[in-house]
């Protein structure tokens, strides 16, 4: 692959107390090729030239009508930025400050490792309800093993077996984000400030996972006969195309309190109060919608999205009691103090049927949700009751066959963190070129029980129970000599 861009900027003193900056980015995408030809392509009503005996629809580069890349370039990404800051008052104590960028983001190199899973170069099969003595007894799919795997030069004549397929959009395009801020800083006092900001941003054409030949639900259908439901390309079984058609926006207030160090003493404070949404936030090699025949249903709250998050650092060098006796300088002073503070919300769990109800071959069904029941359960119950029942599971039921569930994404949050870290250390010079450091460091000092995640399988008989727990207090010490 071959990457580049562009970037020129300039700034403009409007006055004394205000500037601006304007900023452009070119961000050209070339699609990777590969060196062997393994890139794959969907194109109904065409026949591979390469492999004669491809399923109609199945392109390869090397074939006419088809580009080397299996999709085209994006050269026109331009990308602009402004900025302002405003010296509200001239004496630099308060200032107002803003922006908005556009910045792409190009398609990783690791989603082109895609094509090379797929027929005829290493490809993949899914059998279902086959004797595991023989699994390819079956007439339709031919033992694969050991020449169809890489490394692997398929000849023009290869068999190709229904089996699963990756192909990327035609015309993909690569996603962008547009991010803006506005924030306002105040100088309390000489080394204390107060900064309060909006950040927002929003992502469209991000990449997207789509089943182009779901099975269709019907009379008679059960897991073994999946391929043979694929009525749009029977040739096929699992057809995925990777495209550009996912959405995300992130809005958030956060407020900072800086010390700077002065007086031996600095600290930071921090909170965020955010909300995150978007179509998936899985590995987009895994994303595949919960429904391929309605995607807004995939629409929910982000896996990362946090409502609550606070952090407070701090660095106190205590005195080194220049005025005492040695013993008490070396014992006593010129210790160095410092701790994190972390307390935050949980982040969403996406609850799951386990089993593949809906028939369409994607097995990421979602159980259905009961109207009049609530949920959620009361956060101040015994801790041992919310390890036993984290949420109301009475409040879920298996969706019946041939649906994928009315749950829904991500909308219940496993529990917070809370914990304390902190660092005593003390440096001792024992000459000019010889030194010793001592550190005792406490990780979660008070030892604080931090809930891990629910069980979030509905079939699972531990379905809502709370099974793990975040590390316990950690003592560590650590003398070090420095020559």
């Amino acid at each position: 692959g071959f990457e580049m861009s562009l970037y020129v900027q300039d700034k403009f003193n409007v006055a004394r107390d205000f500037s601006l900056n304007f900023g452009l980015r070119w961000d050209p995408w070339w699609p990777y090729t590969d060196g062997l030809g393994q890139v794959t392509g969907f194109r109904p009503g065409l026949q591979s030239e390469r492999f004669g005996n491809a399923p109609p629809g199945l392109v390869f580069a090397g074939d006419s009508n088809f580009p080397e890349a299996g999709t085209n370039s994006n050269l026109l990404n331009l990308a602009p930025r402004f900025g302002f800051a405003w010296n509200v008052d001239g004496k630099n104590r308060t200032s107002v400050r803003g922006g908005y960028g556009v910045f792409f983001s190009r398609l990783p190199g690791v989603m082109y490792n895609n094509f090379v899973e797929a027929a005829p170069f290493s490809p993949s099969f899914e059998l279902r309800s086959v004797d595991f003595m023989d699994p390819y007894g079956s007439a339709a799919v031919q033992d694969p093993f050991p020449e169809a795997f890489a490394p692997y030069t398929p000849p023009s004549d290869v068999t190709f077996a229904t089996g699963n397929s990756f192909t990327i959009h035609p015309n993909f395009k690569t996603g962008y984000i547009q991010q803006w801020n506005l924030a306002i800083e105040r100088q309390l006092v000489t080394d204390l400030l107060l900064r309060t900001a909006y950040v927002g941003s929003k992502g469209t054409r991000l990449v997207s996972t789509d089943q182009l030949n779901p099975a269709i639900f019907g009379a008679g259908a059960t897991l073994g006969n999946t391929n043979t439901r694929r009525p749009l390309y029977p040739d096929f079984a699992s057809l995925t195309q990777l495209g550009h058609d996912y959405f995300s926006t992130y809005h958030s207030l956060q407020i900072s309190l800086e010390k700077r160090y002065r007086d031996n003493l600095s600290f930071l404070a921090f909170y965020t109060f955010s909300k995150s949404i978007d179509q998936d936030s899985r590995d987009p090699q895994f994303n595949q919608p919960h429904n391929p025949f309605d995607r807004s249903a995939n629409r929910g709250l982000s896996a990362y999205h946090v409502p609550h998050n606070f952090r407070q650092s701090f660095i106190w060098d205590l005195p080194r009691l220049a005025g005492q006796n040695a013993l008490m300088r070396h014992v006593a002073g010129g210790w160095s103090f410092a701790g994190i503070w972390t307390w935050q919300s949980g982040v969403p769990i996406r609850i799951r049927t386990g089993r593949d109800r809906s028939l369409a071959g994607t097995n990421d069904d979602r159980p259905d949700m009961l109207t009049g029941i609530n949920p959620f359960l009361p956060s101040d119950r015994p801790r041992a009751q919310i390890i036993q029942e984290y949420f109301n599971t009475d409040a879920f039921t298996l969706n019946p066959l041939g649906t994928f569930g009315t749950t829904p994404r991500n909308f219940i949050h496993a529990p917070g963190d809370f914990k304390v870290d902190v660092s005593l250390q003390k440096q001792i010079n024992l000459s000019e070129r010889h030194r010793l450091q001592f550190r005792a460091e406490f990780f979660n000092m008070f030892n604080n029980v931090n809930l891990g995640s629910p069980q979030r399988t509905f079939v699972s008989s531990r379905f809502g129970r709370i099974t793990s727990a975040g590390s316990p207090r950690i003592v560590q010490l650590g003398l070090k000599y420095m020559f």
